[in-house]
Formats: C-alpha cells, structure tokens, sequence
C-alpha cells in the first residue's frame, strides 16, 4: 500500500511516493483467498465474505497507515485498488487462451469508500473489449514512467507469471508492446510447497544447488504451447497452476530427477521464456531490461537473467527508484487520477491497438452516502 502524491501538470513525473505499508493478510483471510485462487468449493457465500473481509482489511490498513503518516482521512482525495481476481474466463482457440471474456474481482471500492470515508476507484482491469486480447495491467504506467528515457527499454513484471512492456525510444504508445509471456515465481513457489513445504525459494538458495536436466526442460518446453503464440495474449490463472505442476512432478519423479534439479531446471524455464519471446517477438534490439517483482528478490533468477541478456543492460526497478513491491499499488493511484481526471488509462500495447478509453468505476463520498 503506498501514500502517492500525483502532479497533475507534469506528465513526466506523475507521481511521488510519500510513505509505503506493508500489511500482512490476517492467515484465516490468507487461506480463504488461496481457496478462491485455487477455486476449492467456492460458493457465493465463500466469495462474498471473500469480497467483504479483503475489503475490511484494505480499509484497517488504511487507516493504519494514515495514523503514521499522522495523516486525516480528509486530506486523501482518492483511493485506487485493483481488487483481486478469482476467476477468469478466456475464449479458447484451437485449445490454447485467446480473448479474454470475463473476469470476476473481490475487494469493492464502493464498501471500501463506505468504511473509509474515502472517495475509491476499482475495476481497472476487467476486460479491455475495445481491444484484441487483455493486456497486463501495468503497461500503462510503465509507458508513462520509462518513454522520457528515450531508449528501447523492456519492463518485465516478473511476479507470480511473467509479463512485459517493450517502450520504443520515441515514446510512441502505438508502437508499445505489452503481453503476457510465460510463468514466474508462481510455478517456482508451487514446486517448493510440494517438494520442501517451503512458501519459496528464498534468495534461489535452492536452485544454486541444483543442476540443469534437459530432459526435464525439453518436456516442459513440449507440454507448454503458451510461449509459442504471438502476442499479446492473456495467461489465465489455470495456465501453471495445479495441473501443469503435477504434470512436472509426475514426470520428474518417473525420471528420479534430484529435487533441486527440479527447480533448477524450473528456474531455467521461466528465464527461457521471456528470452525466447524477446528474439522472436520484439521488434528491435532492446538496449535495457529492467525487471520488478519478486524475482528480483531471487538472486538465481536475476543471476540467469543476465546470462541470457549478455549485452542488454539488467536493471531492477530500484535503480529508477521505483519500489518494486509497491509497483501496482502506484499503478492503482496513477489509473485512478486518470479516471476521475477523464483521461484515457487503457493500457494499450497493441500492434493493432483498440481505442483509448477510460477505465474503472468511481464511488465518491457524499455526505448522504456513496454515489457510483
């Protein structure tokens, strides 16, 4: 969660972080969402008291957060929050993910700006209809923050799954290319739960001890067909999650490959991934990759990162002294002033880009209640 101050007259710097807060889900809430992620008997009534407690917990944190900047609520002018998807529903072609037609979100802005007394903004990305296929929410602010660097600059997203924004050197948001590309983290920490009831690997620690089978890669290249379409393209939750890890494991194990070569060799996957999409998909040489998420807290991973750029420039997102654990949180802010503002904040990112349009759903604060 970050406190953001946004200069309305200055479209290359649009934002100042004034304070950050970090604040744990309570671990009842923690295992619910996870229930929802993993859809395990979701019902209405799991979804709704899903929506109600993640929305409670935003406002608590909040407020928390205010008390220690010794901030009053009225001095907020807006709060943005993305809402957390549960399920999503992509049109598929030929078996493999295509358009995305629907999204379902917990966490409402209007309950949020009722317990806060804040004027909110959610919903930012629900499905992009005047485009070809959703894009990552991000891309917008990527384009706003790295096109006055005037380089050819790839922002990768590289959290749970793996996305990026490629930012030509004049800046132009036709030429922009943002998509999904593959798995990240989120496969890695999967494996780790199954194989070392660890959350993850913390600092790639276990990955350094492994070694690469190329059996193992080879096979996981040939089950996943999704690194292979042209993008943009949506990477839907079911892509890695259950299934996909179980299929690893099944043929890892009939193989009695080592356990840390297992994450080896994942780690090696996830790195190939955004290589190969970068060769086949980019248009022009990329002069800098700057990467965020949580793989830059992975020392393996940021290590292979650099093995595969050889001659591009690697750099984290705080060397621009953007805090990668807060990237969406300023994201939220920056497409929230757009929306109230009237200015377009559809991420774009398309070769053959739909129209610009405003995003989100605006619940403000009247003294007789919340208007939508």
């Amino acid at each position: 969660m970050v406190l953001v101050e946004v200069d309305d007259d200055d479209r290359d710097n649009q934002s100042e972080i004034i304070s950050t807060y970090h604040h744990p889900h309570d671990p009842s809430l923690k295992q619910l969402l996870l229930q929802l992620f993993n859809r395990q008997g979701a019902d209405g009534k799991m979804i709704t008291q899903a929506n109600i407690r993640l929305t409670r917990s935003w406002s608590e944190a909040i407020e928390v957060m205010l008390n220690q900047c010794k901030i009053n609520a009225g001095a907020i002018d807006l709060i943005g929050c993305q809402g957390f998807s549960i399920y999503d529903h992509v049109q598929q072609e030929n078996g493999l993910a295509g358009q995305v037609e629907a999204i379902i979100q917990i966490g409402d802005p209007a309950i949020l700006a009722r317990l806060t007394g804040i004027s909110s903004t959610g919903e930012f990305n629900l499905p992009d209809f005047s485009a070809p296929v959703e894009v990552p929410l991000e891309t917008y602010l990527d384009w706003i923050f790295f096109s006055k660097f005037k380089k050819e600059i790839l922002v990768l997203n590289a959290g749970n799954q793996i996305s990026c924004t490629y930012i030509p050197a004049d800046g132009d948001r036709s030429k922009m290319l943002a998509s999904y590309i593959g798995p990240g983290n989120g496969l890695i920490d999967q494996l780790m739960q199954r194989l070392y009831e660890l959350p993850f690997d913390r600092n790639g620690v276990v990955a350094g001890l492994g070694s690469f089978s190329e059996k193992l890669f080879n096979y996981i290249q040939k089950m996943d067909q999704f690194p292979g379409q042209v993008p943009p393209k949506y990477l839907g939750r079911k892509q890695y999650g259950l299934d996909f890890v179980l299929s690893v494991l099944r043929q890892a194990l009939r193989w009695r490959i080592p356990e840390p070569d297992i994450i080896h060799s994942i780690c090696r996957y996830v790195v190939f991934t955004t290589w190969k999409a970068v060769q086949d998909f980019i248009p022009r040489n990329v002069q800098e990759v700057v990467i965020g998420g949580s793989s830059c807290q992975n020392s393996f991973l940021m290590q292979l990162f650099q093995e595969y750029f050889p001659y591009t420039t690697i750099k984290k997102l705080s060397d621009y002294n953007l805090p990668s654990d807060f990237k969406e949180a300023v994201c939220s802010a920056l497409l929230a002033n757009e929306c109230v503002r009237g200015i377009s904040n559809n991420k774009g990112g398309h070769p053959t880009p739909g129209r610009l349009t405003i995003f989100g759903k605006i619940c403000v604060v009247h003294k007789n209640g919340i208007q939508h």
